[in-house]
């Protein structure tokens, strides 16, 4: 049985933290390759995380941590960085597949940039 009640909680919290983010960054005249963004980002992938410690603070009390944060010895840090190490590794993993199957193009603006910071496009 799918526990709605919780599963909506985190469903909101995280998808309002992000779109707020999104709202503050359009504003504010932030893009990924603005100083600022740096400081957006780790909140905008923490918002899942947010969601699902109000969950459990709410409406789900009784739910026992599968992922338990007393891992055997391990420190704050990596409790930290896991969480932004994990999810950045994907998404390498993902562009540098989508460049082997030929979906990434490496040069954005279809090579019409010249100069600045260059990011894959993926293209379908």
């Amino acid at each position: 049985m799918i526990p709605w009640g919780p599963l909506l909680v985190v469903v909101f919290v995280s998808s309002g933290a992000t779109t707020i983010i999104a709202i503050v960054a359009a504003l504010t005249g932030l893009t990924v390759h603005s100083p600022g963004w740096a400081a957006l980002a780790p909140l905008a992938m923490w918002a899942p995380a947010l969601g699902r410690f109000i969950a459990l603070r709410t409406v789900d009390r009784g739910f026992t941590a599968t992922l338990p944060l007393q891992r055997s010895g391990a420190g704050w840090g990596q409790i930290i960085v896991w969480p932004l190490v994990i999810p950045l590794g994907v998404y390498g993993m993902a562009c540098g597949m989508a460049w082997i199957v030929g979906l990434a193009h490496w040069s954005p603006g279809g090579g019409r940039w010249t100069t600045g910071h260059r990011s894959p496009s993926i293209s379908w």
